[in-house]
């Protein structure tokens, strides 16, 4: 619904039995994605609200409205509040390494780009959310699972996009919101979010494991 590519438009206008692209087929698309800001929004508001239960509410803050560096150092210091090691690569003298090398339990480490726009209104296109496979290549990483952390969301383009890519995942940063606050509130584990961001794909909400099934 909100992908604006040539071939969604197609698709829609054919759904729609429309003889011209444009129109009614893109309001739909337009109002699919303002739907998606408002729901970020509501995120938001009940993610702080969960998190200031648990004194938490700065960093639920500072992951939802911070962009570039600012939002890098909010990733880093949401898995250092969980004791979750994240070793920084992208440091001088390393130009074009990853952002991140995420360490849960014993399995094989995580590489993380973290993308961000600064208006509400964009999403992190494609070739962004991508990057971290080639990066992860130069770090000598190419057999690591590679997770892109996109605010504020990834664009609607990519989920097709990056089905080829086997070791891939992309998060928008209220899902990873979520996933943060369940870990703390004791509802997910972190095999269940090890699986979650190395699943293949876009990593939504609602597929995090739930606490019967992990």
């Amino acid at each position: 619904m909100m992908d604006g590519s040539d071939s969604a438009d197609e698709r829609r206008r054919l759904a729609l039995g429309l003889k011209e692209p444009g129109g009614i087929a893109n309001l739909i698309r337009n109002a699919a994605r303002a739907w998606r800001q408002d729901d970020r929004k509501h995120s938001r508001t009940l993610h702080i609200r969960r998190a200031n239960r648990l004194t938490l509410g700065d960093q639920i803050i500072a992951l939802y409205d911070n962009r570039g560096t600012a939002l890098e150092e909010a990733f880093a210091a949401s898995l250092a509040g969980l004791g979750i090691p994240c070793q920084m690569l992208d440091q001088q003298g390393r130009q074009g390494f990853p952002d991140y090398l995420v360490s849960v339990e014993d399995y094989l480490p995580i590489v993380v780009e973290v993308k961000s726009k600064i208006s509400n209104e964009d999403t992190v296109p494609l070739n962004a959310a991508t990057e971290v496979l080639a990066a992860s290549e130069l770090a000598g990483l190419k057999n690591n699972p590679c997770v892109t952390l996109c605010s504020p969301g990834v664009d609607p383009s990519v989920p097709t996009a990056i089905e080829a890519a086997k070791r891939l995942c992309v998060v928008d940063v209220s899902d990873y919101c979520e996933a943060i606050l369940r870990l703390h509130e004791g509802t997910l584990t972190r095999s269940g979010l090890y699986n979650w961001l190395t699943t293949p794909g876009v990593a939504l909400a609602e597929a995090l494991p739930s606490p019967v099934t992990q």
